[in-house]
């Protein structure tokens, strides 16, 4: 048997480059490639007699090949199961392996890692993994045992295969053509275990990829979320390109996009029959932006999101026994009209209106003659939202039970449209994401790793969570407080300022403490707390928590409030930035997600929406959430307020906001912090102020310890109880 060595010219990445090939026993028994092609050799797709449309392809005799181990049906993707192929329910997780402290694409996860982590998706439910791109080999050998360990209840895998944007800017697609296939093609090789590759100038992953996962592999994806200006451009850009016919897949008549993933579906089917004697079921990932349907609620002048079309139905099979089905990362919240029509919101479910569900319906009937994925949805555990859904199936603002229980109802819509199924995002919390409402609060990039903003969705979408170790308060110094505080302390953690109060005695409900926070200049900031205390120190923020500690909220300066800045709809009194006030107002801290809009002709309109995350979470220790800000409990207030909620954009090295009204909305100016200085007030009187506490500067992600969130066993029940074998 010969294994193809693949070496990835850092000099020309868009390149394939096949080097010297050696013989290797250690693959798992693969099939001797049956044919050398030039068009992977040189990195191109060969046009053929085929890519003229007056010319009907030339049929080839495929090589020997025994039954195919996946194929589909035009509602699920199915296994061949001793000749009789079974409808299978995917029921999916992504997975990443953005561990703490690494950025996108580094995948510094082990084999360790991966065998655990596969083992607790099983336990839980699920019974497919999709990647998005190569993983490195331990990955695929983590794989390999676990379903040798497990042949009754295996995971299977989706193969993803992604392709960049390009890097000169260019929108449009003919320019990734190389690029592409040249990741598909090395992907179809690496899953059969018959690659090696080096060199990562790209991020890729490399290594010897002689484990052949071919057998576990449930389908092929290719692409990413393809922006409608790309879609546009590359129509506008190739007009002539209207249809294909190829020997595996076709497009009798459609744009250009939908002839440029054609020929890559095209030829992902050919190579892995060719060579490796199989093929499967393949998909383009598109998303709703790009559905083929109108929707009547959107504003051509005010969004894009339904302004181009990539129709995956019309690319049509013409001799790929695998098949194909529809890929679609879709969110009950994003884009606007899932959640804006009425007619999506007139569906609903044993909990209620459910507009998700009335789009996923819509989704199934654009598509009736292949299975529809749903390869992305879920939502995070995030303190803060950055896109109300409908009723309540938001970008965040989810604690983990809630974040738990709203995942089985996304699962449940799935299921009740009889879909293919679904992959929830994603498997582990990655902190080097970034989420566009907190671009102003977790900069710059390279430091985003490092921390973890608890308040930002996209870096909370995880099952799996990284608690840090406990916050450490002998840092500082107590400090002596007044009746009825006693002391007081700080600490510094991986995501929250924390401050713990002991207190003389137990607390009645004529109670009210307000603590202000002087984020950085002594000569910046209010000297007034909310309710009228006059302070020695100037503070940026307050807390106050009333009646006991019933309810607690949680306010910036009016100069320094940024809610608006990115739709324009500030206040000339807000500045971005702190100046010294005496008896300004100070406003209970919101994000607005969203402007108001309307439809195109006027007959639909939304107002702008606003998340009030200044309203804090306050409990007892017994039942305290993933959100809770003030527990009080045996004469204690712990407090914990995250980075974001101080303007700390990087408390790794202590930067905070310090921006300009007069700039346009954009990357904010910061500041160097010296720390943060307390002053507590209680029933009117100031207690004590504190001198600036200031923790030392970390320069690598903290040790961690994993842990399933409090909303995966809810989740998990509902995966459970759904078969991997649907009736049809």
């Amino acid at each position: 048997m010969k294994n193809r060595t693949l070496t990835l010219a850092a000099i020309a990445p868009a390149l394939l480059l096949l080097t010297s090939c050696f013989d290797s026993s250690s693959s798992g028994g693969n099939p001797a490639p049956v044919a050398n092609d030039r068009s992977m050799a040189e990195g191109i797709i060969t046009e053929g007699p085929g890519s003229d449309p007056g010319i009907p392809p030339q049929p080839t005799a495929p090589p020997e090949q025994g039954p195919l181990p996946y194929s589909s049906t035009r509602s699920h993707l199915t296994i061949n199961d001793n000749g009789n192929y079974r409808p299978f329910r995917i029921k999916g997780m992504t997975l990443g392996a953005g561990l703490p402290g690494s950025q996108a694409g580094e995948l510094k996860a082990s084999r360790e890692d991966y065998a655990r982590w596969l083992q607790l998706m099983a336990a839980n439910g699920f019974n497919t993994v999709r990647v998005y791109h190569l993983h490195f080999p331990v990955f695929y050998e983590a794989l390999d045992a676990h379903n040798r360990n497990n042949p009754e209840n295996p995971l299977y895998l989706l193969q993803g295969v992604l392709f960049p944007e390009n890097a000169d800017g260019s929108a449009d697609l003919y320019d990734l053509t190389q690029e592409l296939e040249r990741r598909t093609l090395l992907a179809v090789d690496c899953i059969h275990g018959n690659c090696s590759v080096s060199v990562s100038a790209n991020n890729e992953a490399s290594g010897n990829f002689a484990t052949d996962v071919s057998r576990w592999t449930l389908g092929w994806i290719i692409g990413r979320e393809v922006y409608p200006n790309e879609i546009l451009t590359t129509n506008n850009a190739h007009p002539a390109e209207q249809s294909f016919f190829g020997e595996a897949f076709r497009v009798r008549s459609g744009g250009a996009v939908e002839v440029w993933y054609a020929r890559h579906l095209d030829r992902l089917v050919r190579y892995e029959r060719d060579t490796y004697s199989t093929q499967r079921p393949v998909s383009v990932l598109t998303w709703p932006a790009l559905d083929p349907i109108t929707h009547p609620t959107e504003n051509q002048r005010t969004s894009n999101q339904d302004s181009a079309t990539f129709n995956p139905s019309l690319i049509e099979v013409v001799d790929a026994p695998g098949g194909q089905f529809a890929t679609y990362h879709a969110y009950p919240y994003y884009p606007n009209f899932i959640g804006d029509d009425p007619g999506y919101r007139a569906f609903s479910d044993a909990e209620g209106p459910n507009a998700y569900l009335g789009y996923l319906t819509d989704l199934k009937a654009a598509h009736p003659d292949m299975p529809v994925f749903i390869g992305e949805t879920g939502v995070p555990s995030s303190w803060g939202n950055a896109h109300f859904g409908y009723t309540g199936m938001n970008h965040g603002g989810h604690n983990e039970q809630e974040q738990g229980r709203v995942n089985a109802r996304i699962m449940r819509s799935v299921e009740s449209v009889d879909l293919a199924g679904a992959a929830f995002f994603g498997w582990m919390d990655e902190w080097w994401k970034r989420t566009w409402i907190t671009d102003y609060f977790d900069q710059p990039a390279p430091s985003r790793a490092r921390w973890h903003n608890v308040t930002t969705p996209e870096q909370n979408f995880g099952l799996l969570a990284f608690d840090p170790p406990s916050p450490d308060f002998s840092q500082f110094p107590p400090t002596p407080g007044q009746p009825p505080i006693t002391t007081i302390q700080t600490a510094a953690s991986n995501a929250f300022f924390h401050i713990r109060l002991e207190l003389e005695r137990d607390l009645n409900a004529q109670d009210d403490f307000v603590i202000g926070f002087d984020t950085y200049r002594n000569d910046l900031g209010e000297s007034l707390l909310p309710g009228g205390t006059s302070t020695q120190n100037r503070n940026e923020f307050a807390l106050r928590i009333r009646s006991g500690g019933s309810s607690a909220q949680y306010y910036v300066t009016q100069a320094y409030d940024l809610f608006g800045r990115r739709f324009n709809t500030s206040q000339p009194e807000q500045r971005y930035r702190s100046t010294a006030s005496d008896g300004a107002e100070w406003h209970l801290m919101r994000w607005q997600n969203s402007g108001a809009r309307s439809s195109d002709n006027g007959d639909f309109s939304a107002p702008a929406t606003i998340h009030t995350i200044g309203e804090l979470k306050v409990g007892g220790s017994d039942n305290a959430t993933s959100h809770q800000a003030v527990t009080i409990s045996n004469r204690r207030i712990d407090i914990r307020i995250p980075w974001t909620m101080l303007y700390f954009v990087d408390p790794t090295r202590h930067r905070v906001v310090h921006d300009d009204s007069s700039n346009p909305p954009g990357p904010v100016s910061t500041e160097s912090s010296n720390g943060i200085a307390l002053s507590l007030a209680a029933n009117g009187s100031l207690l004590v102020e504190t001198e600036r506490f200031l923790w030392p500067q970390w320069s690598s992600a903290p040790a961690t310890r994993e842990r399933l969130k409090a909303g995966v066993e809810h989740f998990a029940d509902t995966l459970r109880s759904l078969s991997n074998w649907p009736a049809n």
